[in-house]
């Protein structure tokens, strides 16, 4: 007390009327007392109310959090949450014994559509290089996008003539490889050639596409001088000529048909890799049969043979 006066502070009031008293103890030269009361009230305190989303805008089918931030941060109690149509999110904090309640802002929350499901196709490798008459492979894949889950079947466009192609498996369900086998002819021309592999889901309803490089090469087969004339006894060459058309890098064997009776024949070298020549000598002997012979010169790579002819003439 000072001047006669004393004074106290407190927030530890509760919500609800007080009755208040102020009680001097006294001392040596005054007596104690107490003051009539006074009536003090207490009111709830404001509280405030804000909303937030962890994502805005959102997609269909997505986890979306809300989180209500109620001020004073001592108050206590519950807050609910309300849709108020057209994704108008409002957060109302009903308030406590201390604290009133409050209702937030709107919060508009944006909803997308969900991305379609789909799928992707995809074929490696990007080229491949067969002979004549050979095989190769290439590998289809499909990747479902966005939870596709139907059927993917494959074919295959483009092809040179008397090539043929065949998908195992023909079909994948949802994500998947299928291996696309592609077969050509001994006849199938040369050259370069873009094939189309396509998937094609019926539920639901999509096509894509993806191209592969098709190199096809062969070679060619010749023999000079285109005639060659031996008395019996003896021997003669011809050069044999093995040209690679279109990057050919194969081994070519070689062997000779039509040769008179009592006669042989030998290559050397025997075989031709890629491109180059080999010296054929034919040898007969005293009784070699005389005459005019048509010699069938042959070269074979793998499944596929081509060949040229060149005269002999015995005497």
């Amino acid at each position: 007390m000072s001047g006669g006066r004393a004074s106290v502070s407190t927030s530890t009031l509760t919500v609800g009327p007080h009755s208040i008293t102020g009680t001097y103890n006294g001392n040596s030269n005054y007596n104690a007392s107490t003051s009539s009361p006074v009536s003090l009230t207490v009111s709830q305190a404001s509280s405030t109310t804000s909303l937030a989303s962890n994502v805005n805008p959102s997609t269909l089918g997505q986890s979306v959090t809300f989180t209500a931030t109620v001020l004073p941060s001592v108050a206590t109690g519950a807050v609910q949450f309300f849709d108020v149509g057209n994704h108008s999110i409002t957060a109302t904090y009903g308030g406590d014994a201390n604290d009133t309640g409050s209702t937030s802002s709107t919060l508009t929350q944006t909803v997308n559509p969900a991305s379609a499901a789909n799928f992707s196709l995809s074929a490696t490798p990007a080229s491949r290089t067969v002979v004549q008459g050979a095989s190769t492979t290439y590998t289809a894949t499909v990747s479902a996008v966005n939870g596709f889950a139907g059927t993917v079947s494959f074919s295959a466009s483009g092809l040179p003539t008397g090539a043929t192609f065949s998908f195992n498996p023909t079909s994948v369900n949802t994500s998947g490889s299928s291996t696309m086998m592609v077969t050509t002819a001994s006849t199938t021309p040369t050259g370069s050639y873009t094939l189309t592999i396509t998937g094609t889901s019926t539920s639901p309803s999509l096509t894509h596409s993806t191209t592969v490089t098709l190199v096809v090469n062969s070679f060619s087969i010749s023999a000079s001088p285109s005639s060659r004339t031996v008395t019996r006894g003896n021997s003669t060459t011809y050069t044999v000529t093995v040209a690679a058309i279109n990057g050919f890098n194969g081994t070519v064997a070689l062997r000779v048909r039509g040769l008179p009776f009592n006669s042989t024949a030998t290559f050397n070298p025997s075989s031709v890799t890629g491109q180059g020549t080999s010296t054929m000598t034919v040898s007969t002997n005293t009784s070699t049969s005389t005459g005019t012979f048509t010699l069938r010169i042959r070269g074979t790579s793998g499944g596929v043979t081509h060949s040229t002819t060149a005269q002999l003439v015995v005497q």
